[in-house]
């Protein structure tokens, strides 16, 4: 019963120490350098009070300010009740300009440099705002959108002005109408539905899958709140310029590169934009940072890893967190120290001790001091309950190659290990690629040529995730899919939004336009499942969906947990990590309207020891006596 399919894009939930993944261009083109002019020194009066005047000083824009690119052409004049728009733009501005007095800015144009393999940015430069002598750089949203465009869909974000709000609206392929409004009269960002706006833009849905091989549904259990993140909690400003609303270059990063995976870096002199958590920055950044540290940007790189955490952490409510500054509180003074140690290891306990998240680690430290690149992990910041399980299970792993049987090249072995009626495959990540010859890299094509090795040789099939840390969602799916002939039901929380979904998933496996023919193998095998504290993420999940609806029995030890789509993102400084987003898989009782988040992991009552987990001779005779 061989099986083909068409390969399709994902986001992943990464895998649990794979902390930095994305694609590497060798060479890094020189940045350009900035064109400044003089500030003036006219500042109406000390107050931060909003008016309706401000003026740029530059010499490389003049005002009117004109943007163009292939798909977004938009001059704005501030005169008041007259505005301009070309005729080709996808912008509508119906109000007046408000501003502050504060209008001593200075603008220039940086270069962008891509690292990202195979595709060029269609606009890379960046017009960027500086308030006096600050570092703090600051960018419009039309700007920022505008470098993405490519790896966004730039053209379809609507534009619109109306009184003291910006909006930018994105209509779904559902016809569902998403905005990010910005108010720089109170420094407010209204997101409504954040992520169904990410996803819009061009991304593939993790959970909203049109492969030819699912097909998927989406109901709303609770329909989404609205979120509104005031940056003046964070010490940060929304300005006008010149009928654009600007914000810090680090918050227009968070909302339309990090959920992407992607960010665009800042080095003082450029930008450089790389895909996911970079691994880069020691060949690429390091050697042209200009931003040298100062008490200023270790201010604002404070302030920014309290605004993520605040609204982007997916397990505030979970772990007890009612405020990031609570816990930045306990290291301001190392976090905020020009030490570079000392503001690493305070970084470090941070992340991994308050956060306490599998899936928040950090990939590369600040690149604005070169002595950054040398520092290793204090040895005391790791989880050693998931190290040490790692290790055994490994220890486990590799004394089980045989002559047959090569976990270590799978290429040139069998897939899977046999007793009795038992046939053991082990799956050690959810990698999806397309290859249908694949042994080693796609997990469902793995598993596909496995059973069919297998054949009806053998009753029992043992899927061992204990090395399983996790990794793409859509693989998941898919491989589960194999199991099960039944809809695949998964549910997701946003704790910032409280939108409750339903996805109903329906698995093609042999790729024959019949979504019910019932072509998995549920009816030849009888499935088990080994979990382990190392099975993270998306490999949590499969236990769960195993535990929930009867797929497998789950046998071995209660799993990792891991219940968030992961959010690659940066801080000011350079520092590049990843954490939980705002989107948690979920248990979802709708007869009791129970709601359980799995991140803890999934409860295994029929325990086995790790030393036999590569066994399959002990699993024949354990589940010959359940």
């Amino acid at each position: 019963m061989k099986k083909k399919r068409l390969l399709y894009s994902i986001l992943a939930v990464s895998s649990i120490l794979s902390l930095a993944s994305c694609s590497i261009v060798n060479g890094l083109q020189d940045y350009l350098n900035p064109t400044t002019s003089s500030s003036s020194n006219n500042k109406a009066n000390s107050n931060k009070t909003k008016t309706t005047t401000t003026s740029v000083e530059t010499t490389t824009i003049s005002s009117p300010i004109e943007t163009t690119t292939d798909n977004i052409t938009t001059t704005i004049e501030t005169t008041t009740n007259n505005v301009t728009t070309s005729s080709n733009t996808t912008t509508e501005v119906v109000s007046t300009t408000e501003s502050i007095d504060e209008s001593n800015f200075t603008m220039v144009q940086l270069n962008v440099s891509n690292i990202v393999e195979n595709k060029a940015l269609k606009n890379p430069i960046l017009n960027t705002y500086y308030y006096q002598d600050s570092i703090i750089p600051y960018v419009s949203l039309n700007d920022f959108i505008n470098v993405m465009d490519g790896y966004i869909t730039a053209s379809s974000v609507k534009v619109t002005k109306n009184g003291n709000l910006y909006a930018y609206t994105k209509t779904t392929s559902d016809n569902e109408v998403v905005t990010i409004t910005i108010n720089p009269s109170t420094n407010e960002i209204t997101l409504n539905n954040f992520p169904t706006y990410i996803d819009a833009l061009g991304n593939t849905n993790t959970y909203n899958i049109t492969d030819k091989m699912v097909k998927a549904t989406k109901e709303y259990i609770q329909s989404p709140e609205t979120q509104v993140i005031n940056l003046s909690n964070y010490n940060m400003e929304i300005f006008e310029i010149d009928g654009m609303a600007i914000l810090p270059e680090a918050v227009a990063n968070i909302l339309f590169a990090s959920p992407l995976y992607y960010n665009l870096y800042y080095t003082g002199s450029g930008y450089v934009f790389d895909s996911s958590v970079a691994t880069t920055q020691e060949k690429a950044l390091f050697s042209n940072v200009t931003l040298d540290e100062s008490i200023e940007l270790r201010q604002y790189s404070y302030d920014t890893l309290a605004l993520i955490i605040d609204n982007f952490f997916g397990l505030n409510n979970y772990k007890g967190i009612t405020s990031a500054y609570d816990i930045l509180e306990k290291y301001k003074d190392s976090l905020l120290s020009l030490s570079s140690t000392t503001n690493i290891e305070a970084t470090l306990n941070v992340l991994y001790y308050e956060l306490d998240d599998g899936h928040t680690g950090v990939s590369s430290y600040s690149y604005n001091s070169s002595s950054n690149k040398d520092y290793k992990y204090n040895t005391n910041v790791n989880r050693s309950n998931i190290s040490s399980t790692y290790n055994e299970l490994y220890t486990y792993y590799k004394a089980s190659q045989t002559s047959s049987f090569n976990p270590f090249n799978r290429k040139t072995s069998s897939l899977y290990k046999a007793s009795g009626d038992t046939a053991l495959v082990s799956l050690d990540s959810f990698e999806l690629t397309g290859d249908s010859s694949s042994q080693t890299t796609d997990t469902f094509y793995m598993l596909t040529n496995a059973l069919e090795a297998i054949g009806d040789n053998y009753s029992n099939v043992v899927i061992n995730l204990g090395l399983n840390g996790g990794g793409s969602i859509a693989s998941m799916i898919e491989t589960i899919g194999l199991l099960t002939d039944e809809d695949i039901v998964i549910y997701t929380y946003n704790e910032h939004t409280k939108a409750l979904i339903k996805y109903t998933y329906q698995v093609d496996c042999d790729l024959d336009g019949d979504f019910t023919d019932n072509d998995s193998y549920a009816s030849s095998y009888d499935f088990y499942v080994l979990s382990s504290g190392y099975t993270y993420s998306a490999a949590n999940e499969f236990v769960n969906l195993c535990n929930e609806y009867g797929y497998a029995k789950v046998l071995g030890q209660t799993s990792g947990g891991g219940a968030c789509v992961v959010l690659p993102t940066m801080l000011p400084d350079g520092t590049s990590f990843q954490t939980s987003g705002s989107i948690s898989l979920a248990n979802y009782d709708k007869e009791n309207n129970k709601l359980e988040i799995i991140d803890g992991g999934i409860t295994v009552t029929n325990n086995i020891s790790y030393k036999y987990f590569y066994d399959a001779s002990y699993l024949n005779s354990y589940i010959a006596s359940l």
